[in-house]
């Protein structure tokens, strides 16, 4: 009867891993002998349960001799190869600035002002010393940087490593989990291209496909789906809002989402088993094959993938040619090659989790599914399979996550439960919408709802609220190696069985399966016949709710930190974005939340003043979704950010329409229409304002009109604007401006300087909102803001204390709720 250990190649790979492994930690002589020792005595006990005269008998004395000698070669290779101790991911640098040399690695991510990308360091200079270290490190650069994939530049930079603090932050977990060790900003002066590089023809191939696959999803999917679906499919990392990654993290599904070795072993996985039921053995790894190929490719080749690539390839090119039981050896050579060649590989995080997912999945799947693969019948049984898929692969990554993040999912079971046996659809749906883009948007927008929204809006639900869950994610800050090894020597206890006669009994049980089910082609379709009708019709069903209509208008007050951003959304799915903010974070989970469902337009968005706590948010904004025009003080251009605004709409082809008082803007509408009045600023010619030096003097003052209510919004004007407003005639027209409103939104976050009771008096409101940060440095709102308003019977409403504010009005009564 065939053993796990044979062949030989197998205890061969392992012992030269583990001696790579013993001689990077630098381990005492003692030790490296008493596992020599373990190695010798494990080889001479295999050969010993050989009966006399095998024919295997000669193969198991050389694997005696070897497995030691093989050991020992893997630490004097870890030992002879040079290992920096200097790691950016492990080491606090505080204030000192640290200049890096690198390439740009993929494409950098173009965010109005600055552009993030990804640099994969050759040397760093740190106080007059240069020394060689290759990792990768995330940098926010100035947005005028011409730069491609593959230039090298200098930079200087603070940075920070994803490892300090990363317990309390999604998104340095994330990053980590990218394999990324550092973060910085780099500000103008601080960063040089010294070298440019032509990319190849494959690359630059990629490059552009990636780009038009990304555009078409945008444009099939509304927001946050679209972003889901890129970093399913393209490995676009910033295309996913920061909030709903960080769900994703707490609910231990981002393993479906992020590209990653691990990723890309489980998608080969998912794909055999979810189509083999269907298509039979041989092109059901063949689309497997293809679905790798075409992932890393978008991916960008990056070197984790490639190396996870070659893993999945072999495992899926075992199964292929009917060899499944050869998939454990191939996988521990292969690994064993790869170390050989770069034995610190073994430090990579990402290394390490596309080892123990693919090592898990080859180990652990026969023999926990054995007894559900008896019952793999079509449809159903494949859901099964796929569900089962998933899990191992988490629980084989878990240790490491636990290890290396120090912090665990408590629903990260559950939550793969209900979706892992969806990834296979996510994915090649998504795939598929992509494609179809391409060639027809009208076609590609009809099909994106069975094929992807419904899927991923799946994912986005169990995400966001798995992750409300108290204690849904917990930190385990004393998880050591040794609980890791412990848990890991249980699960392979669990999988030492007779591998050759579980994996026989596998294939048996498939290929009978697939036998049974070809002879009956009518029971073969009528599963997923009658699964495609059932997801028509919910699709259908989600399609009418979506356009259900609501009789009220809704204003959101979003609370974007220290800044303004007030969302309107009418009756009739028309939407106002009056500015933006700073935190785009914040903002595009905001929108997500409270625009009408599949909504991807916004119809206006209205600039009042250029200054970032009010602006800097747009460019993130026209990223996820479509601008139908941009409104502006006619004093826009009059800064910097201003200029940049008005070139990114022009270069968008955005209408840019300058707006100044005495404007009206009318949005038709049933029960009633909405009206917007222009009340300040004057126009260009009349203003005697310097708007370089304060730009809150110009910032524009608007009143919405609904029915019989009405709402004030007055930017960041002061006092000395807000007594012109009221004494001075409202141009065009010879009398006052009407100000009467039943809302406030307060001046300038609340500031002291701003609401005079003169304002007041004629606005005469009774309710005001204040956009203000929690523990902001300005002090805002002023406590003697906040007595005026209570003097004068407002009530009084924060978004650093409430959260977002939102209210609701049919033309007549208004109510409200927050946040929280």
């Amino acid at each position: 009867m065939n053993r796990l250990y044979q062949p030989p190649l197998l205890i061969w790979a392992v012992a030269f891993g583990l001696g790579v492994a013993v001689g990077l930690s630098s381990a005492p002589e003692w030790v490296i002998a008493s596992i020599a020792f373990a190695a010798a005595v494990f080889g001479a006990v295999c050969a010993s349960r050989l009966e006399p005269g095998s024919s295997l008998r000669r193969i198991n004395i050389v694997l005696l001799l070897l497995a030691p000698a093989l050991f020992g070669i893997g630490v004097w290779r870890a030992q002879s190869t040079e290992w920096n101790e200097l790691s950016l991911a492990r080491a606090d640098f505080g204030a000192q600035p640290v200049t890096v040399h690198g390439a740009v690695a993929g494409d950098p991510v173009f965010r109005g002002t600055r552009i993030d990308a990804r640099l994969r360091t050759e040397s760093i200079t740190l106080a007059g010393e240069r020394r060689q270290i290759a990792e990768q490190i995330q940098l926010s650069l100035p947005g005028d940087l011409p730069i491609e994939p593959g230039d090298r530049l200098r930079v200087t930079a603070r940075l920070t490593s994803t490892a300090i603090n990363r317990n309390d932050d999604g998104y340095h977990n994330w990053l980590a989990a990218q394999g990324v060790a550092a973060v910085g900003v780099v500000e103008p002066g601080d960063v040089a291209v010294v070298g440019r590089k032509q990319p190849s023809w494959w690359r630059t191939a990629f490059h552009e496909s990636r780009t038009a696959v990304n555009r078409s999803l945008q444009d099939a999917l509304s927001p946050p789906l679209a972003g889901l679906a890129q970093g399913m499919v393209t490995g676009d990392r910033g295309a996913i809002d920061r909030p709903l990654r960080d769900d994703l993290n707490t609910t231990s599904l981002s393993h479906l989402i992020v590209v990653s070795g691990a990723n890309l072993t489980l998608l080969t996985a998912i794909v055999m088993t979810a189509t083999s039921w269907l298509l039979g053995r041989h092109p059901s790894a063949a689309l497997a094959i293809v679905a790798a190929l075409a992932y890393a490719g978008f991916a960008g080749g990056d070197p984790p993938v490639i190396r996870a690539l070659g893993m999945a390839l072999v495992f899926t090119s075992a199964h292929m040619l009917g060899r499944g039981s050869a998939a454990l050896d191939a996988i521990a050579v292969a690994a064993g090659v790869m170390i050989a060649l770069e034995p610190q590989i073994l430090r990579d995080v990402s290394f390490q989790l596309t080892l123990a997912g693919t090592l898990g999945l080859v180990l652990l799947m026969p023999s926990l599914m054995q007894r559900q693969l008896a019952g793999i019948e079509g449809f159903g049984g494949a859901i099964r399979a796929v569900a089962l898929v998933s899990l191992i692969a988490m629980l084989a990554t878990m240790p490491l996550i636990a290890l290396h993040f120090q912090r665990v999912s408590l629903i990260g079971l559950a939550a793969n439960i209900i979706v892992a046996p969806l990834f296979a659809w996510m994915f090649l749906g998504a795939f598929a919408v992509g494609i179809i883009g391409l060639l027809s948007g009208a076609i590609a927008g009809i099909v994106s709802w069975p094929a992807a929204w419904l899927p991923l809006s799946w994912l986005r639900l169990v995400a966001e609220q798995g992750a409300q869950i108290p204690g849904a994610a917990q930190s385990v800050k004393d998880f050591g190696a040794i609980h890791a090894v412990v848990i890991y020597i249980a699960m392979l206890a669990a999988a030492v069985r007779p591998r050759r006669e579980v994996v026989a009994r596998w294939h048996r049980t498939r290929r009978d399966a697939t036998d049974r089910a070809a002879t009956s082609p009518i029971r073969r379709l009528l599963a997923p016949l009658a699964a495609t009708a059932a997801l028509i019709a919910v699709a259908i069903t989600l399609w009418l709710t979506a356009l259900d209509r609501d009789e009220e208008l809704a204003i959101h007050f979003i609370d974007v930190g220290q800044g303004d951003a007030a969302l309107i959304v009418t009756p009739d799915r028309q939407t106002i974005l009056i500015d933006t903010g700073r935190q785009a974070d914040a903002l595009l989970a905001a929108l997500r939340t409270h625009l009408p469902p599949g909504s991807k337009r916004i119809d206006l968005v209205v600039v009042t003043h250029p200054q970032s706590d009010h602006a800097e948010a747009t460019w993130a904004l026209l990223e996820r979704y479509d601008i139908g025009r941009l409104a502006a003080s006619p004093h826009l251009e009059q800064t910097a950010l201003g200029r940049s605004l008005t070139r990114t709409a022009r270069d968008r082809s955005i209408p840019l329409n300058p707006i100044e008082a005495g404007m009206q803007i009318a949005f038709a509408g049933d029960p009633h229409p909405l009206m917007l009045d222009v009340l300040w600023p004057p126009s260009a010619a009349d203003a005697a304002v310097d708007a370089v030096s304060d730009p809150n003097t110009l910032g524009l003052v608007l009143r919405l009109r609904y029915g019989d209510a009405a709402f004030l919004f007055a930017a960041d004007i002061g006092a000395e604007q807000e007594i012109t407003l009221v004494q001075q005639p409202c141009s065009p027209s010879p009398e006052p401006c009407l100000l009467r409103s039943d809302v406030l939104k307060v001046a300038h976050h609340g500031s002291r300087y701003s609401t005079t009771r003169v304002l007041l008096d004629r606005v005469r409101p009774t309710l005001a909102v204040i956009s203000a940060g929690a523990d902001n440095p300005h002090g805002h709102p002023h406590p003697e803001t906040i007595e005026t308003l209570n003097q004068s019977g407002v009530a009084v409403l924060t978004t650093a204390e409430r959260g977002t504010v939102s209210l609701r009005s049919d033309g007549a009564m208004i109510t409200w709720t927050t946040e929280r």
